[in-house]
C-alpha cells in the first residue's frame, strides 16, 4: 500500500512517504502545487496531519486542514500532530546542519506519518 502523509499549513505543505515500515521525507510544496504532487506519489492513502489547540479543541487551522483535505481524490485519515513541528525542529537540530522551514514541514509530515503507522500496527 502507498501511504503519504501531510502537513497542512497556509503556505506550505509538508509530504512524507512511508517505505516499508519507515515515514521518510519527502518534498515540501505550495498549496496550489499539491494535487499535482499527489498525481505523480499516486497514493492509496493519505493521512493528515489534524491540528488541535494545547486543550484538544479545534481551531481555525483544523477547519482549513479539514476543508483541504475533503477536496483531495484519495482516501484520507486524519492523524493528530500535536507537537510535530517542536519534534521536527529538535530532530533537525540533532542534525548539526542547517535546515529551513521546508524542512521543518516535511520532518513533521514524516513524523505524522510515523505516529499513524505505529498505531496502526503498520510498523
Amino acid at each position: 500500500m502507498n501511504i503519504v502523509a501531510l502537513d497542512i499549513g497556509e503556505k506550505r505543505v509538508g509530504i512524507a512517504k512511508a517505505s516499508g515500515k519507515i515515514a521518510i521525507p519527502l518534498a515540501t510544496v505550495s498549496p496550489d502545487d499539491l494535487l499535482a504532487t499527489l498525481e505523480e506519489a499516486a497514493p492509496d492513502l493519505i493521512v493528515v496531519g489534524l491540528p488541535r489547540n494545547s486543550s484538544g479543541e479545534e481551531t481555525k487551522q483544523t477547519a482549513t486542514v479539514r476543508a483541504v483535505a475533503s477536496g483531495l481524490p484519495y482516501e484520507v485519515v486524519f492523524q493528530d500532530e500535536s507537537l510535530t513541528s517542536v519534534l521536527a525542529r529538535e530532530n533537525l537540530d540533532t542534525t548539526g546542519r542547517p535546515y529551513d522551514k521546508m524542512d521543518i514541514d516535511k520532518e513533521a509530515a514524516r513524523i505524522i506519518l510515523q505516529d499513524w503507522l505505529e498505531r496502526n500496527h503498520h510498523a
